[in-house]
């Protein structure tokens, strides 16, 4: 993902510099992505024009009701609502059960 696309916060305290932030488009991009879809066709999923679809992608325009949408995107993919709206920070595992996500490399429980 290119800087450009995402809103990148400055994160001193923790030392670590810039952390990209994915936005809304970023993941309906990611969730649509998961199950090997394409805009038109997912959008048919959705019940919602491709046109529509589309400018949620690009950032033009967002759902009139993205809880809604979040909900029904993840009856289709499996992708958690809440990570589509950017409630959660953790990365969805694609073919896991809803809610199921992978931990960011390094957050691995130790092994003895």
């Amino acid at each position: 993902m290119s800087p450009s696309r995402a809103h990148i916060e400055r994160n001193d305290s923790l030392g670590t510099g810039l952390i990209p932030e994915w936005t809304l488009a970023d993941r309906l991009r990611k969730a649509r992505q998961a199950i090997g879809l394409g805009q038109r066709e997912f959008a048919a999923k959705l019940e919602v024009t491709a046109g529509a679809y589309q400018q949620w992608e690009a950032s033009m325009s967002r759902p009139r009701n993205v809880v809604a949408t979040a909900k029904r995107i993840e009856m289709l993919t499996g992708v958690s609502a809440t990570w589509i709206l950017g409630l959660e920070m953790t990365v969805p595992q694609p073919g896991a059960p809803a809610g199921a996500a992978a931990r960011p490399e390094g957050f691995e429980p130790p092994t003895f």
